[in-house]
């Protein structure tokens, strides 16, 4: 199955790949264009390692500043969803149903509580004599 290869830190589409063809230790290789349409290159360089693969959406001019797509060794995430390598296809419940689990791009912001007033006392108003 073919899946959207997203980065965890910018959240944007950066290739493809088919969990048929992914295993451990992952290689450039594995990795497709975003399309092959439009003539987008592969998100990285044939013969690289896990340890050289990095953002194509990241501004840096210096590709190896920049971010890495995806923080752990075996695990991408896609636009189904978490993908472990060599695990369950994303999305999949426990019992082999594989119904599609949308993917919240938002970050969970909890709100500050509001500071409690603190309960001063008043000034007296002055009184003229």
């Amino acid at each position: 199955m073919e899946l959207k290869l997203i980065c965890w830190i910018c959240r944007e589409q950066i290739g493809r790949f088919d969990t048929d063809d992914i295993t451990l230790p992952l290689k450039g290789s594995m990795f497709k264009p975003i399309d092959d349409i439009h003539g987008y290159p592969p998100p990285f360089d044939a013969k690289a390692t896990w340890n050289y693969f990095h953002c194509l959406r990241d501004a840096n001019p210096d590709p190896t500043a920049r971010h890495r797509p995806f923080p752990h060794r075996d695990t991408i995430l896609t636009d189904k969803g978490l993908y472990k390598v060599g695990g369950p296809l994303p999305g999949a419940k426990p019992d082999g149903d594989t119904t599609k689990i949308p993917l919240n791009y938002a970050r969970k912001v909890t709100p500050k509580p509001k500071a409690k007033a603190k309960n001063r006392a008043k000034p007296s108003p002055k009184v003229k004599k």
